[in-house]
């Protein structure tokens, strides 16, 4: 590129403008309070402020990608901060052509933190972390019942989506001597050397054998045509033998939330530990709220850091500038 565009930072990720400035000091770097995008009312006629339709950079939140979808005619290319982009693609409008410039996602930093989150609800679920906490204050001294537990070593994982994420999520699993299974689109064959922490490997058609083998089935899939839904019906039936806890760290549109509550109350999971839904905040009125084999936590499985996303963005830049491939980047005809 003969001219190097200014990059304007537009997202609630604190000090990310200053992480950009510091691994990018010879750019022009544009710090947008990002209310003033998100906050825009629709009825005045102006979904962008003037500083944001001549962007050609953008490193943004997803909420405000949207609004610059079809209001930024100079944009050239969008990084969002999320590894979700599924907010975005809700929000095109079909009449209309899609937008040309490049989309980019933070696809990694997030895995050991999902792995984590993941590895943590597993060992306090068969660990009674939350019953021994209960038990304290009754100041009751159940010994013998906490005892029986099981190790890790002898349980196995479904995970579903064995991308960088859920790649992490086996590698983490794996290293606590858990059998790891893992759902994957392309040819499992295919797979084997590139996640060597995966014992068994299946695809769509293969789901419901990976369901009856694990103890734990954990999603990591994104909302795709080929996603929402996947878990509706009576597929989780699959997973009465083993009783399997079902963790949902992916989105929440892979079951509808009846089908989630029927499997449940049908005693074909033994549990669910849910960080997504289909509508956040929860609603109040859910019944998932009060069942008792049910952890609900508020989206916090792995949040954006400064230095991950902007470590990101800095590599990505390089190689916009230079006119090679970017990292993560989103194909707008198949909405990932």
């Amino acid at each position: 590129m003969s001219r190097v565009a200014a990059i304007h930072v537009v997202s609630e990720i604190a000090g990310l403008a200053n992480q950009v400035r510091k691994l990018l000091p010879c750019v022009k770097v544009i710090d947008v309070d990002v209310k003033t995008v998100t906050e825009v009312e629709e009825t005045d006629g102006k979904k962008l402020p003037e500083l944001l339709k001549n962007a050609e950079i953008i490193l943004a939140d997803p909420l405000v990608i949207t609004k610059a979808l079809y209001n930024a005619p100079n944009l050239k290319w969008a990084h969002c901060t999320w590894a979700g982009v599924d907010s975005i693609f809700k929000t095109l409008d079909s009449s209309k052509p899609l937008p040309e410039f490049i989309l980019t996602r933070s696809g990694q930093g997030f895995g050991t933190l999902m792995a984590e989150y993941v590895v943590g609800q597993i060992i306090a679920n068969e660990r009674y972390f939350y019953a021994i906490k209960e038990d304290q204050k009754e100041k009751k001294w159940k010994n013998k019942k906490r005892l029986i537990y099981r190790p890790l070593s002898e349980l196995s994982i479904g995970i579903l989506g064995v991308g960088q994420i859920g790649s992490e999520v086996a590698k983490m699993c794996k290293s606590f001597g858990m059998t790891v299974w893992g759902l994957v689109r392309s040819k499992p064959e295919t797979r084997c050397a590139t996640c060597p922490y995966i014992d068994h490997f299946r695809s769509i058609d293969g789901l419901s054998h990976l369901l009856t083998n694990c103890d734990y089935v954990c999603n990591i899939l994104p909302s795709t045509s080929s996603t929402r839904g996947l878990l509706n019906g009576n597929l989780l039936e699959a997973c009465k033998e083993k009783k399997s806890i079902f963790i949902n760290v992916g989105r929440g549109d892979i079951i509808e939330e009846k089908f989630l509550i029927n499997a449940l109350k049908s005693d074909w999971l033994g549990g669910a530990i849910v960080d997504v839904f289909n509508k956040e905040p929860l609603d109040e009125e859910s019944e998932l709220w009060s069942l008792p084999n049910v952890t609900i936590t508020p989206h916090v499985s792995a949040v954006s850091f400064s230095e991950n996303t902007g470590a990101l963005f800095k590599s990505n830049y390089d190689c916009f500038t230079q006119g090679n491939d970017l990292h993560y980047k989103v194909s707008w005809d198949e909405a990932y």
